[in-house]
């Protein structure tokens, strides 16, 4: 686009041609480690999903803890970066031909950097058809534009920049957030924010000196029923969710969700609010002793 800065301006340095689909998840994958600017954040996307996230301090570790997430759900998908790819991620990412480390085919990563000696160990991997695209500037076209059926529709793009005000939250269950666990769940509306509705995320991380320092998801899900997401989330994050919290980008129709949460060990959920059960949905909540907080404000990414 005329006097804009898009994705069109990415230069691809090493492996196979970028296909369609190639570009769909390397440009829906960019936007997830957008608004992190303070530290290293690393996400792995497949056909446009989330199937982990993290930041940490550095990317290797970054990348580490995206990648435990779901680590089969991230075979043949995106790694994108936010800082530049440095050796100790270049041996992380991607298939290592004949070890047993935990490391799985990659088809792109993409990153605003990389020193030659990340880009020398990626171009050599999976038969060198590993597509490792460097980002350079941030996209700023203004608008998000779909073609569906033949007609446009236009609306201003979301800035991922812009994080929740945290003074319009409300919590209305008599168990009230610790300072850490507070800030553990805005960390997690942050990223449920990124994921298609309806959206669940279950994370955790560390909190030192008033800041999240490392954080890391589950069990992202997406799903056409509330629950079902809760469910889908919950299996991927399995004895990992003692203690984890949860972010759902729309509000909880039924207390359901809540019931298989906290049976789960979830300790925290953070919502929108707004549904016509909520006094039910807070009940469940309190029963079993957990805390809710309520954003009044829905992401709703479609």
């Amino acid at each position: 686009m005329d006097g804009c800065t898009t994705m069109a301006g990415w230069e691809q340095l090493a492996g196979d041609a970028m296909s369609f689909n190639n570009y769909l998840d390397v440009g829906s994958a960019y936007c997830i480690v957008e608004g992190y600017e303070d530290v290293a954040a690393v996400a792995v996307v497949k056909h446009g999903q989330i199937s982990g996230f993290g930041f940490a301090s550095t990317v290797p570790e970054a990348y580490t803890l995206a990648h435990s997430c779901d680590p089969e759900a991230d075979f043949g998908g995106c790694v994108v970066s936010n800082r530049e790819i440095d050796a100790e991620a270049a041996r992380l990412i991607g298939r290592n031909e004949g070890e047993k480390d935990g490391s799985v085919y990659t088809e792109i990563v993409a990153a605003p950097a990389f020193t030659d000696e990340a880009l020398s160990l990626l171009a050599a991997k999976q038969k060198k058809k590993i597509r490792v695209i460097m980002t350079g500037a941030k996209p700023d076209f203004p608008y998000d534009i779909k073609v569906v059926e033949g007609a446009m529709l236009v609306q201003r793009t979301v800035d991922f920049g812009l994080k929740l005000d945290a003074s319009g939250i409300t919590v209305p269950t008599r168990k009230k957030p610790a300072g850490d666990g507070l800030l553990k769940l805005l960390a997690a509306w942050e990223v449920v924010r990124k994921v298609q509705s309806n959206g669940i995320v279950i994370a955790n991380g560390d909190v030192e000196g008033g800041r999240v320092k490392r954080f890391w998801t589950l069990g992202v899900a997406s799903f056409r029923k509330r629950n079902g997401a809760v469910k889908i989330a919950l299996e991927n994050a399995g004895d990992r969710a003692e203690g984890a919290v949860c972010a759902s980008d729309g509000f909880f129709p039924f207390r359901d969700s809540i019931d298989l949460l906290a049976e789960a060990g979830v300790s925290s959920v953070i919502q929108p609010g707004g549904s016509a059960r909520d006094s039910e949905v807070v009940r469940a909540a309190d029963e079993h002793g957990m805390t809710m907080v309520l954003t009044h404000k829905r992401a709703f990414k479609h």
